[in-house]
């Protein structure tokens, strides 16, 4: 009999189709199992049933058996390879974009210090310049050679983020890095008055990641918080920390300045893209988040209002 045939974890439902099919419900007459071959061994099979009428009555059953575990395994390893293709079709799309928008910011954020420092270099030797104007483009040229240093030192670190990972997974302490993030932002906290609370269940206050990964993160969201404050009330950021499905959610809201989602959404966590131009900044700090967050296998996301706050959620699998 089929049944004698069957792995233990398909007997129950393949004995109660035959008890449904015998009793006059229409069931499928395809399906797939596993089972033991005579030899013992277990394999797919695909089963044709067909039902015994005798008198006008369902007397009984009869099964026609094909061994399908070969083309099971075919198509598996078909799904598996389309699923991979899919995959690096993505991944060499996200490269390319990415490399798209650092050629862009390449050719156009090192073209202006450099035709500067041309030009400069061309009226320097005017014989009509004075010593203190010789003097003049002589800092000019500094001050612009130091920029462009900056803006390369810059594109530098996104390109070392983009790298391999270069530390090892290890157990972080979520509230102990938000200590040493405080105490790093001490003198920032204290002449904004922010207060930082923080909501981090036990099961939730440790997690294996990178820790100057997750360091980076929450510092440059917590920095954030403050620089961007409303002007109208004092800076209240709150972390909360959230553990389900394997995941680890990591929370950071605050009541500051909020942005403009429908105008900046779209460039929000953009290379050198900033928000509030009349601020001080390089636009790197939301991109780093992004690119670090990825690298962990996370992703982060925003809620935020103008004049009421913003919410960044970082989501981290966990391990």
């Amino acid at each position: 009999m089929l049944g004698d045939f069957l792995t233990s974890g398909f007997r129950p439902k393949l004995e109660e189709q035959h008890r449904r099919r015998i009793a006059g419900e229409d069931m499928p007459k395809i399906f797939e199992y596993e089972g033991l071959r005579k030899d013992g061994t277990t394999s797919w099979f695909e089963a044709r049933v067909s039902v015994i009428i005798t008198s006008g009555e369902i007397k009984g059953t009869q099964y026609a058996v094909r061994d399908i575990n070969d083309e099971k395994q075919n198509i598996e390893k078909l799904k598996r390879s389309e699923a991979e293709k899919t995959q690096l079709l993505d991944e060499l799309t996200k490269k390319y974009n990415e490399l798209m928008q650092f050629n862009y910011i390449v050719s156009h954020n090192l073209r202006a210090p450099i035709a500067n420092i041309m030009g400069l270099s061309e009226i320097i030797n005017y014989p009509d310049n004075t010593d203190a104007e010789r003097s003049e483009i002589l800092e000019n040229i500094r001050t612009v050679s130091c920029h462009m240093d900056e803006l390369i030192k810059d594109l530098n670190t996104i390109l070392s983020l983009n790298s391999q990972l270069n530390e090892k997974m290890g157990q972080c302490s979520l509230p102990a890095v938000i200590e040493r993030i405080s105490d790093t932002l001490e003198m920032q906290i204290r002449q904004s008055g922010a207060i930082i609370t923080k909501d981090i269940p036990e099961e939730t206050q440790h997690i294996v990641s990178i820790k100057s990964y997750i360091e980076s993160i929450l510092f440059n969201l917590i920095s954030n918080a403050i620089k961007y404050k409303s002007p109208k009330r004092v800076p209240e950021i709150k972390i909360s920390v959230r553990k389900s499905n394997n995941e680890f959610t990591i929370l950071v809201t605050d009541n500051g300045m909020g942005i403009d989602i429908a105008k900046h959404g779209a460039n929000l966590f953009g290379l050198f893209y900033r928000v509030d131009t009349n601020m001080e900044g390089k636009g790197l700090g939301l991109h780093m988040v992004k690119v670090q967050a990825e690298a962990l296998g996370g992703r982060i996301d925003i809620v935020s209002e103008l004049n009421i706050g913003s919410t960044f959620t970082i989501t981290l699998p966990g391990r």
